[in-house]
């Protein structure tokens, strides 16, 4: 064998990096998952994938919306439910439900707002015996405050009377602990307040009182007449000062903006409203349905099947001998409650309509619309829910 031969035996043997030369090229084959793809997905496949995103879209935001007003609703009963058990405290501990204390604010001194009057009056001796506050309006004489016109000698303790809204709040807010003047006693704080630039002296508001019920002061609502001014229970004094105000507010329900409502049926029956009333039954005035909303009535268990002409006298209210607390439920709305008075807003046995029943009585309804979901402490659902 030659040199050159030998020499090109003994380089062939050396590792690579001695010969300073490459390895060749590897014919090895990387898996599938490892290699580059050779195509992408097609218009029809992408199609397919974005419709399938969209109907999961479209469904869990449907189910996140029912959650949401489910969620809503159990806040809304929950809070009712409440609201009712404090009610509940507040009789056991005064030995009554409190009144409603209506007074239309077209009223002025008749003997309608006198009644609630003397009703407040009645009612306030049986939280305190010892109470003399509202004296004025037993003795027959005329306030030094006031003219001396024969309608002032029984001057109206109550200004413009409660709503059912606030009505709620003002009987769980608390009293004073001064027996003798347990709304208005020494132990309060009075305020003055600028009501749309007039200043309102002697004004005693909620932080002024130890609650019944435990508010969320975020969701009380200072109550106002429509033309923005705020609204007052006037209450007359025998000593300075003789004329104390009470700042009224409605308690909203939660994310709603509107309040919850009392309705005190434990008193009068339907056909006894009508007949001590001259001018309506306790009715909300809400800003949202245009209307007025009032308790809920039913026929008594006793109805004969053919009804005589006074047939109202066989209608009570839902939840007698005790009270109602309504909310208007999910929609924020209330709806349409006329069809449950005769004409003009009231139950009326008179001779001409003697004949007439309220057409939307509890259970049977028909409750369709926005009064569907209202909802109320004598249920655990909607009227909806409730209707057969």
């Amino acid at each position: 064998m030659s040199q050159n031969q030998n020499e090109t035996v003994r380089n062939s043997r050396k590792p690579n990096a001695e010969r300073g030369t490459l390895p060749a090229p590897s014919s090895r084959s990387y898996p599938a998952a490892f290699r580059f793809p050779h195509s992408a997905f097609t218009l029809t496949e992408l199609l397919v994938v974005i419709s399938i995103i969209a109907i999961l879209a479209t469904l869990i935001t449907g189910a996140a919306v029912n959650a949401l007003n489910r969620a809503k609703q159990a806040s809304i009963t929950l809070e009712i439910q409440q609201l009712a058990s404090a009610i509940e405290d507040f009789k056991n501990k005064n030995g009554a439900y409190p009144p409603n204390v209506f007074a239309n604010a077209t009223l002025s001194n008749n003997p309608e707002k006198n009644a609630n009057a003397q009703t407040l009056l009645r009612f306030m001796k049986k939280v305190s015996q010892r109470s003399t506050e509202f004296q004025i309006n037993l003795t027959g004489s005329t306030p030094a405050r006031n003219s001396t016109a024969a309608s002032d000698n029984l001057y109206p303790i109550i200004d413009v009377g409660l709503s059912p809204a606030e009505a709620l709040v003002f009987w769980l807010q608390g009293f004073s602990q001064d027996v003798t003047r347990p709304l208005t006693g020494t132990d309060l704080e009075l305020t003055s307040i600028d009501d749309n630039g007039t200043t309102v002296n002697n004004v005693i508001t909620i932080d002024s009182f130890e609650p019944l019920y435990e508010f969320d002061r975020g969701r009380l609502r200072i109550s106002r007449f429509p033309d923005g001014r705020r609204r007052y229970l006037t209450v007359q004094r025998l000593t300075a000062p003789f004329e104390v105000y009470i700042q009224l507010y409605e308690y909203l329900a939660p994310n709603s903006e509107e309040p919850f409502v009392y309705f005190d049926t434990s008193r009068e029956t339907p056909e006894q409203v009508v007949n001590n009333w001259a001018t309506t039954e306790f009715f909300y005035a809400s800003p949202t349905s245009g209307g007025n909303i009032f308790p809920l009535k039913k026929m008594r268990a006793n109805a004969p099947s053919t009804l005589p002409t006074n047939k109202l006298q066989f209608v009570e209210y839902v939840n007698p001998d005790k009270f109602q607390v309504l909310h208007c439920g999910l929609d924020d709305a209330w709806g349409d409650f006329s069809a449950s008075t005769g004409a003009g807003g009231q139950l009326d046995v008179s001779a001409t309509n003697g004949n007439f029943i309220p057409n939307l009585l509890f259970p049977t309804g028909p409750f369709i619309g926005d009064i569907a979901d209202t909802v109320g402490n004598f249920g655990t659902g909607t009227l909806e829910d409730a209707q057969q």
